[in-house]
């Protein structure tokens, strides 16, 4: 997407489309801080667009954090639109990240490995998220030669100290070796764990089938009467107004007038 006004009209056609696409279990953001940067453009265009004045992100409808609140309700809406669709999956970046917890002074701050979005966008998609994995490459480096004597990537579903992992698993692993097949076992041992009736595989396999059947039936349901919500500016209006008749075009003016 090049701009934000494409990513929804792609949300708005993967939905209004459901038919044609619902073999598509998941749709991955890639990535988040390339999402927020669109979304930011957005921000102030519609700042300027509402008060007439150019703006930054700080200022952007009024300043005091208003234009963060309000990139965070349009990425918010979107993201929730999609899902109830389609699986999400959103990819992000990392960064060391330098901790000072209330009461710390400056002798007692830590470094964690955290996503690279400032805590308020980052909780856009944290705070919704059933797992938050961090992938991370280690090196065993030998301690005389400094050569690197083993490289491997893991993927961490749990906070060590050190890596801000998480989710709403508690029972699910720390870390894997970073593979597609890891990753799917350790998340449905995940659901296994975290279940008050444990299951045999063979009925849980039954379940989550019946579970996707379900949710397929909610999807369409959705997908049915799903309404976009279109911005369209003059200069979109006067360009389909050319192509219509004498008739019809002033019909469609007034009601644009009625309308504002």
């Amino acid at each position: 997407c090049e701009d934000w006004a494409e990513f929804e009209e792609i949300v708005d056609y993967l939905i209004e489309n459901y038919n044609e696409y619902r073999d598509i279990k998941i749709i991955a953001i890639d990535t988040v801080d390339e999402l927020i940067r669109l979304a930011e453009e957005e921000t102030c265009d519609a700042s300027r667009r509402a008060s007439g004045k150019k703006c930054t992100m700080n200022s952007a409808f009024g300043g005091y954090g208003g234009g963060r609140k309000y990139l965070q309700k349009i990425v918010t809406e979107k993201i929730a639109t999609l899902k109830r669709l389609y699986g999400i999956v959103c990819i992000g970046h990392t960064k060391l990240k330098t901790v000072t917890e209330q009461g710390m002074d400056e002798t007692q701050q830590y470094q964690q490995l955290d996503s690279n979005l400032n805590a308020d966008y980052d909780a856009i998609f944290t705070n919704k998220a059933d797992i938050v994995a961090i992938a991370n490459v280690e090196r065993d480096i030998d301690s005389k030669s400094k050569r690197v004597n083993e490289t491997k990537r893991w993927l961490y579903f749990r906070n060590n100290g050190f890596i801000n992992a998480g989710g709403r698993f508690p029972n699910i692993v720390e870390r894997v070796e970073f593979t597609a097949k890891n990753f799917i076992e350790a998340v449905e041992d995940a659901i296994k764990n975290s279940m008050t009736n444990p299951m045999a595989d063979k009925d849980f396999e039954k379940a989550k089938q019946q579970e996707m059947k379900a949710n397929e039936e909610k999807a369409q349901e959705f997908a049915d009467n799903y309404v976009a919500n279109v911005e369209v500016s003059v200069d979109d209006l006067k360009a389909l107004i050319k192509g219509i008749d004498e008739t019809n075009r002033k019909k469609l003016i007034a009601k644009v007038k009625e309308l504002n």
